[in-house]
């Protein structure tokens, strides 16, 4: 039950720049729907062209960092299941999120804590 930390934190990163688009996008769009599909938009876009032009290479010369080299363990699992359990209570108490920014950061945070106890194994070659 080892959690990994780089791996949490390489989960969590792309949260963070798609986070400043909404809040960049929500400055010009009062709408939050539009707003937030402006920002997942333009996130994908560029997420795509750093995906292929640095992602790739980098995960060829570093395995032990890409995400698909990665199996659930027992405590993943587990994360994944109070996790459900949480947002289907939240759902049905009808607790406002407040913000789509807060759902966004508490949905990276729940996606790096579940790949955080994920363990390493060894790419098929």
């Amino acid at each position: 039950m080892k959690f990994n930390f780089k791996i949490a934190v390489l989960c969590f990163a792309p949260y963070i720049p798609l986070i400043a688009l909404y809040f960049l996008a929500h400055i010009y769009i009062s709408n939050v729907i539009v707003a937030l599909i402006v920002a997942v938009g333009i996130f994908s876009v560029l997420e795509l062209f750093i995906h292929y032009q640095y992602a790739k290479p980098f995960f060829k010369q570093h395995p032990e960092l890409d995400l698909h080299n990665f199996e659930a363990t027992g405590m993943a699992n587990f994360v994944v299941v109070v996790g459900i359990i949480v947002i289907v209570g939240l759902t049905l108490a009808q607790v406002p999120w407040g913000s789509s920014a807060a759902f966004l950061a508490s949905f990276g945070l729940y996606y790096a804590v579940v790949n955080g106890f994920k363990s390493f194994r060894r790419p098929a070659k």
